[in-house]
């Protein structure tokens, strides 16, 4: 507990699956409503909305885990350099 009080554990990173579960539903649906309700270039664009949208949350959430990771390695090298 005193590891995340001192922004020593990040919150993020466990919260990168809800938001990816969240944020494609919400493509998902506004997708299906575009399709199902717009003429002829909405349905165009609800449909790369369905398919592009979770591709690409899917991409930046990704960046952003890597980027958490690099910061969680650094943290384990200064650790054992500090305890040599």
């Amino acid at each position: 507990m005193a590891d995340f009080l001192r922004f020593r554990r990040m919150l993020v990173p466990a919260l990168v699956e809800v938001v990816f579960v969240l944020g494609t539903l919400a493509f998902v649906v506004g997708g299906a409503v575009m399709v199902f309700n717009g003429d002829g270039l909405a349905r165009l664009g609800g449909l790369l909305v369905l398919l592009g949208g979770p591709l690409v949350l899917r991409i930046v959430l990704e960046v952003r885990s890597v980027l958490f990771s690099i910061q969680e390695t650094l943290v384990d090298i200064r650790d054992e350099l500090i305890l040599k």
